[in-house]
């Protein structure tokens, strides 16, 4: 297996992605990130952006939680559901909620703009 460049997408702080690297060193020596768990991180990061998380949230709440990988926290899931009740967007990310209203605007679900 060939190692493949890996670039972190713009949609992640790079000063949060430096933090949890150096969370995941300080842990210890069989804890730093490679090649291989880099890759696996960004694809959770980016199906928990899919569905409306802040990829920077879950990668603080997992320094904070001295966790090695990345999950949603009950918090996050109760603010996005909140946010749901309402008819809301509170707790989505701000890129998700740009692509929500686009593809509803493309949709002619919004009309006019206020």
């Amino acid at each position: 297996m060939t190692k493949t460049a890996i670039v972190i997408p713009d949609w992640i702080n790079p000063d949060t992605w430096e933090e949890f690297k150096e969370h995941r060193k300080l842990l210890g020596k069989n804890k730093a990130l490679n090649h291989l768990s880099t890759k696996k991180i960004i694809n959770k990061l980016t199906k928990f952006r899919e569905q409306g998380y802040n990829p920077n949230e879950i990668l603080d709440a997992a320094i904070e939680n001295g966790w090695t990988s990345v999950f949603i926290t009950k918090e996050m899931t109760n603010q996005k559901e909140k946010g749901k009740t309402r008819g809301g967007w509170a707790g989505l990310d701000p890129d998700h909620q740009m692509q929500i209203a686009l593809r509803e605007f493309e949709k002619g679900e919004h009309d006019k703009l206020n």
